[in-house]
């Protein structure tokens, strides 16, 4: 196990996001466990081996800007206490792995890291009951390797809950079921010789896909001026009204009074056009 390097980096930032690129990081150690609600481990493998991670949707960014609104919240409240807890950016090398924790806070001379989540009910009942929701768990446990803490303060926040544990390092151990330290190791070492045997041109994809984005980006103009086109008869954003004339059918009943007629003679008995209302999608 090397020497602990804290890089000074703003979280966020282009170069702290080119670091996780090259570094196993706390926050993917519960994909690589299998217990990770957000990502898969095949979506984390491409990640890693292509550089090529796809931009959050808006809600999502949303979510990421309220949890660091209230995570800078709380850790002023904390500090404004008897705390004094600092984000920062750590990195080391174990068993030949280049682990990453990036740290909502580091108290160095308890040894305490401070890790904060927006509010969530169910995990925070979790988290009153005395347990340890298992994603966070891992998660926790990576920082405190890297960080050689020993302890870790886990708060869940919004503007009208506040919800705080902490733990220890064995009792983190405990709660993830005995042995953690080495489960998440040969978890990480499986990761990185799958990832070694992936195909070097994985990244191709990366240009289909963009090419793929293009075209959908392209098609989405094209309707959106078709729309517009059609703007007087249209009902809603996605519906309009159109007016289809069928050709009638055969009244076959009444044709077969007269056997023997020909398909010309039976046009006479073709019913009446009807004009029919229709709701059809504009795709």
């Amino acid at each position: 196990m090397s020497d602990i390097e804290f890089i000074d980096v703003e979280q966020g930032s282009d170069e702290w996001l080119e670091l996780r690129r090259s570094h196993f990081t706390a926050s993917e150690a519960p994909v690589i466990m299998g217990v990770s609600p957000y990502k898969t481990m095949e979506k984390l493998l491409y990640e890693k081996k292509t550089g090529f991670v796809a931009e959050f949707c808006e809600n999502t960014k949303e979510l990421f800007a309220r949890g660091h609104l209230y995570e800078k919240m709380a850790r002023d409240k904390l500090n404004d206490g008897c705390h004094d807890f600092v984000p920062c950016v750590a990195v080391r090398k174990v068993n030949n792995l280049p682990l990453l924790a990036s740290l909502d806070g580091l108290e160095k001379e308890t040894g305490t890291v401070f890790e904060h989540k927006l509010f969530n009910a169910k995990k925070a009942a979790v988290i009153n009951d005395g347990g340890l929701p298992e994603d966070i768990g891992w998660q926790v446990l990576q920082q405190m390797i890297v960080t050689d803490a020993s302890r870790v303060l886990v708060v869940f926040s919004d503007n009208n809950h506040w919800v705080e544990r902490e733990y220890t390092y064995k009792h983190v151990d405990e709660l993830l079921g005995g042995d953690a330290y080495n489960r998440l190791i040969a978890g990480w070492k499986s990761f990185d010789e799958r990832l070694e045997k992936m195909k070097p041109d994985a990244g191709r994809d990366i240009d289909r896909i963009a090419t793929i984005n293009e075209k959908i980006s392209k098609l989405k103009k094209e309707k959106e001026e078709l729309i517009k086109s059609i703007e007087p008869f249209t009902f809603g954003f996605s519906h309009m009204f159109v007016v289809k004339e069928s050709s009638g059918g055969i009244d076959y009943k009444k044709a077969a009074l007269d056997a023997g007629f020909t398909d010309e003679e039976l046009e006479k008995y073709r019913k009446k056009p009807v004009k029919r209302n229709m709701l059809v999608k504009v795709r």
